[in-house]
């Protein structure tokens, strides 16, 4: 995927996307051909949704503008490529002692914080022995 989107030699990314993100993207120009913004989404959407759920909150921003996306829009899924690419190494780590396998749940809601469309954003979290499974 990386050679694909020219970024093969680029340097990784901390961060999934830019915190500042909703502040920026009324500013950014819209882009002349989406067909390469859609086919990134797209595969990014696969990658989250089949092994790295870590980028899911970031993709699901994005693919609410694949209909007109921005310069800026290319730029953040350009980013979490970018970030996929640094932490490319990262795994998880099940395994606890019997005794320790303590399932914990936890989930949060944001209602309408979001200035441009005031959607509702939640998201959930599932621990077994402490490790991450949902």
């Amino acid at each position: 995927m990386f050679l694909r989107f020219g970024l093969e030699h680029t340097k990784g990314s901390k961060y999934p996307m830019d915190p500042g993100y909703h502040k920026l993207v009324k500013e950014s120009k819209p882009l002349a051909d989406n067909t390469e913004y859609r086919s990134l989404i797209g595969s990014l959407l696969y990658v989250s949704v089949n092994s790295r759920p870590d980028i899911t909150a970031s993709v699901g921003i994005l693919s609410c503008r694949v209909s007109c996306p921005s310069e800026l829009d290319w730029t953040e899924a350009r980013r979490v490529l970018r970030y996929l690419h640094s932490t490319k190494d990262y795994a998880l780590k099940l395994g606890a002692k019997q005794q320790d396998l303590n399932l914990m749940g936890y989930c949060d809601a944001d209602w309408a914080t979001d200035v441009s469309d005031r959607k509702p954003c939640s998201g959930y979290l599932f621990q077994l022995g402490g490790a991450t499974i949902s």
